[in-house]
C-alpha cells in the first residue's frame, strides 16, 4: 500500500523540513495515512472543497 508519506517523501526527494517542524510533519503524516477513501472524499469546511483537495504536496 502506498501511503501519503510515502507520496510525499518520493516527490520531496531528500529535501527535509527544518528540525522545528519534523515532528509536526510525522503527526500530519499519521493523521492522513489513516484517512479511508470515504473521508478523503467528504467536503472539507472549505466551500467547494474536499479534504482530497486541499491536502499538503
Amino acid at each position: 500500500m502506498i501511503t501519503w508519506r510515502k507520496r510525499h517523501l518520493a516527490r520531496t526527494g531528500t529535501r527535509r523540513p527544518g528540525r522545528g517542524s519534523r515532528p509536526e510533519r510525522h503527526e500530519l503524516a499519521d493523521l492522513l495515512d489513516g484517512l479511508g477513501d470515504d473521508q478523503w472524499d467528504r467536503r472539507s469546511l472549505c466551500a467547494g472543497w474536499r479534504v482530497r483537495e486541499l491536502r499538503p504536496t
